[in-house]
């Protein structure tokens, strides 16, 4: 297969041979088992808005949009796991700095429904992505 015509909004390798692209806003992963030469289409279910991913081996990963989403099947069943937000949030950022410690970063918008300030956030998690803690909280910016 060739890489469709999409807007890539970032990549991982795991392996020598294995990665994985993100595909912004039509919830579609690209896999690859040689290198980058073949490309294959995953749809997660449930993840309608990807805006980053991350994954510590071909099976285990993270993907981002409008929730914090982990994956044991190689993004093919992703499960929403629970994020400290106040409001609307959108993350734009994950990384794992060891195979159970990583980093996610976005914005919360607040108050729901109608959000009129921002925060800028990070999240941890130590467990491989299973729970995410917010470990730092910069803002109290307001839209005008």
């Amino acid at each position: 297969m060739s890489v469709p015509n999409k807007s890539f909004v970032d990549i991982n390798f795991v392996e020598n041979q294995v990665g994985f692209i993100f595909s912004a806003g039509s919830g579609t992963i690209l896999k690859t088992l040689n290198n980058g030469i073949n490309w294959f289409t995953i749809e997660p279910t449930g993840v309608a808005n990807i805006t980053a991913g991350y994954f510590t081996t071909e099976g285990l990963g993270c993907i981002l949009g409008n929730a914090i989403y982990k994956t044991t099947t190689g993004g093919w069943a992703p499960s929403g796991v629970s994020s400290p937000n106040n409001g609307i949030i959108q993350l734009a950022g994950v990384v794992y700095s060891t195979y159970d410690t990583g980093y996610a970063c976005g914005v919360d918008f607040y108050p729901f429904p109608t959000p009129c300030c921002y925060d800028g956030v990070i999240w941890r998690t130590t467990d491989g992505g299973g729970n995410w803690l917010q470990v730092h909280r910069y803002g109290g910016s307001y839209n005008t």
